[in-house]
């Protein structure tokens, strides 16, 4: 009996000293993945910072697996959510989402406060893009609990600039200005010198809608010194096409090019469908105001072909929009009527105000065209209604002088007269010297 208990003892004994070094092993190892896993991460999240998409979605897959492996579920929710970024930025909005979802789910297993606002506050931008705005808005405000919660100021500082772009194309301009200046606030407060571009770039668009044409610019150079800086590629092309943007509408179109040039070359080397398809847009605008009809139809068909891959529906009714402009400009009165109606389908399915009043009146201005002036009337009226709700100043201008033209047709001179007082005055105002020279021109007849 001593000799078995003796013998099982030693067993015993024999198993735990070998199995000691096997778990110790199996622990380093786990440490191991666990480190590499982090690093691929780390390395992915830079590619995305440098514009290279493709590298940081190959560089994730390395992650997902290997964590997968390992069972670091930290590290899976870590690679989906960068992955996500890169198909995103890249136009792959359907994949995107599920990445989003994934690591979502994961962070909130892990009862991860910060990983689940980061990611909700990326779904939320998202559903931004395909013009969602109440779903984007709710990703939002659930990411500001949860960073007011866990008491993170710069992430408050993101969240609130993507709250005041929703509240923008809503329409909603003192409410986006209120979140932008408590964003630049929180990124001031906290030294997040990197983010201030942002802020420069939205507040900017904000006073292009105002009518505050110098004080844009002023705002879009901050954000372009700051971009370069810091070597945020993304930004810089944005500040770029956002200064076109402003060349465009004093009518300096040979600086507006050059600008949207810049920005669509670096958007070109990042690979970045979505924006690419915005710039292209603006520069089939100028073509088609030189009368380049053709280059510009070939710039809108390729952007909206693009957006219609990948779902941008707030982009569709932009190209849309553009088209049904150059069939106006071309004397194609009904292709024109079709496109518009088209866009503003779409504009008023996601809530787009800006855009539903620039239609408004571009119906309007087809149906004048045509000689119809009762109905061209009725959609200005709707033009102006918008325009004037959401204090767009450009549009409100544009469609006053439309409105003046109508009168001038019926003879009604004096109620023409007191339409472009007020269209010259917002045109002032906007400093845009194509509608100035537009309303003398009016005026003078």
């Amino acid at each position: 009996m001593k000799r078995i208990l003796c013998i099982l003892l030693m067993i015993v004994l024999h198993t735990a000293c070998t199995s000691w070094p096997i778990y110790a092993t199996a622990g380093h190892k786990a440490q191991e993945d666990t480190l590499r896993v982090n690093a691929l991460n780390t390395r992915a999240r830079n590619l995305i910072n440098t514009g290279d998409y493709a590298p940081s979605i190959l560089t994730s897959d390395s992650a997902l697996s290997m964590a997968g492996q390992a069972g670091f579920l930290k590290g899976q929710a870590d690679a989906y959510n960068n992955k996500g970024i890169a198909l995103f930025r890249t136009g792959n909005l359907p994949e995107a989402l599920e990445c989003y979802n994934s690591a979502l789910d994961l962070r909130r297993k892990l009862g991860d406060k910060a990983g689940m606002a980061a990611t909700l506050n990326n779904l939320g931008t998202l559903h931004g893009s395909q013009g969602k705005y109440p779903e984007a808005l709710n990703c939002f405000k659930m990411t500001v609990e949860l960073r007011t919660e866990i008491g993170d100021k710069p992430g408050l500082a993101s969240v609130y600039s993507n709250i005041g772009s929703i509240e923008r194309l809503l329409g909603n301009y003192d409410e986006a200005l209120k979140n932008y200046r408590d964003g630049m606030k929180m990124a001031e407060e906290t030294g997040n010198y990197s983010r201030l571009h942002s802020f420069y770039l939205n507040i900017g668009n904000i006073y292009i809608r105002q009518g505050k044409e110098p004080e844009a610019m002023a705002n879009f150079r901050a954000g372009l010194k700051i971009s370069k800086e810091t070597g945020d590629r993304e930004s810089e092309a944005l500040c770029y096409h956002n200064i076109g943007l402003l060349f465009s509408n004093s009518g300096d179109y040979p600086e507006a090019l050059d600008y949207y040039y810049k920005a669509l070359n670096i958007r070109e080397q990042m690979g970045a469908r979505q924006v690419i398809a915005q710039t292209q847009d603006n520069i089939g605008s100028i073509l088609a105001s030189q009368k380049k009809y053709k280059e510009a139809q070939a710039m809108f068909n390729q952007s909206l072909s693009t957006r219609k891959t990948l779902g941008d529906r707030e982009g569709i009714a932009r190209s849309l929009m553009y088209l049904g402009d150059l069939h106006a400009n071309a004397g194609e009165g009904k292709a024109a009527l079709d496109k518009y109606f088209e866009s503003l389908k779409i504009c008023q399915e996601i809530g787009d105000k800006e855009d539903e009043a620039i239609l408004m009146s571009s119906i309007g201005k087809a149906f004048y065209d045509a000689g119809s002036d009762s109905t061209a009337l009725s959609y200005f009226d709707q033009a102006l209604r918008i325009s004037k709700e959401i204090g767009d100043l450009p549009s409100t201008a544009r469609t006053n002088i439309m409105r003046a033209k109508v009168n001038l047709r019926a003879r009604n001179f004096e109620k023409a007269r007191e339409e472009l007082r007020d269209a010259l005055d917002y045109a002032r105002k906007t400093g845009t010297r194509e509608m100035l020279s537009t309303g003398y021109t009016v005026l003078s007849s």
